[in-house]
């Protein structure tokens, strides 16, 4: 019989020693053998599950390393009631799970905060431009002295009184010309919409 380094350990004829409570128990007591021999035999498939779910390499690597540290703590405790890589394989799924829903969780903040920010949406943003240029266009389409009305008390601040004498009409003219200049500007903007 062969013995795994100096704990005196006894080994399969393949060099393992024999049965998942047997490498536990050796794993328990300290014997590196065990441990590498848990290792080599059930890392290839604790990462395929972890990568499986998370389609990331290093991701999966993590998740495997962080199984064998979980088993590592409950070797003393264990329990042959099931195969060590099926063990290992369910904790790797739920760890891969959880750094999922971590993902997804994370995601929907970060969209929920981009939708809470304060300033417009690059879709709004776009629309107003849109928006203020065909305004823009309207005005510019509008009769000279409506186009000087509605830029003077629209754009430029002035009060009727003040844009009544820049103008040169009373302020019965001036409301005359921007209610005129405004149903210009509804129907021109209107008919942008339809089209």
């Amino acid at each position: 019989m062969v013995y795994a380094l100096s704990n005196n350990e006894p080994l399969a004829d393949d060099g393992r020693i024999s049965g998942d409570a047997a490498l536990m128990s050796a794993a328990a007591r300290g014997n590196d053998g065990a441990w590498a021999a848990i290792v080599s035999a059930n890392l290839p498939i604790v990462h395929r599950t972890a990568y499986r779910l998370v389609r990331d390499d290093q991701l999966a690597e993590d998740i495997a390393q962080e199984s064998f540290v979980r088993l590592w703590k409950l070797a003393e405790s264990w329990q042959p009631r099931g195969r060590i890589s099926t063990w290992l394989c369910h904790v790797a799924r739920n760890l891969a799970i959880d750094v999922i829903r971590r993902r997804a969780r994370e995601q929907s903040e970060m969209v929920s905060e981009d939708l809470a920010a304060d300033g417009p949406t690059p879709l709004e943003t776009m629309a107003a431009r849109e928006t203020d240029a065909d305004v823009e266009r309207a005005i510019a389409a509008l009769p000279e002295r409506q186009r000087i009305a509605i830029r003077l008390i629209h754009f430029g601040d002035c009060t009727g009184q003040a844009a009544a004498e820049i103008m040169g009409v009373s302020v019965e003219a001036l409301e005359s010309l921007l209610s005129r200049a405004r149903r210009s500007l509804k129907a021109a903007l209107s008919r942008k919409r339809e089209a």
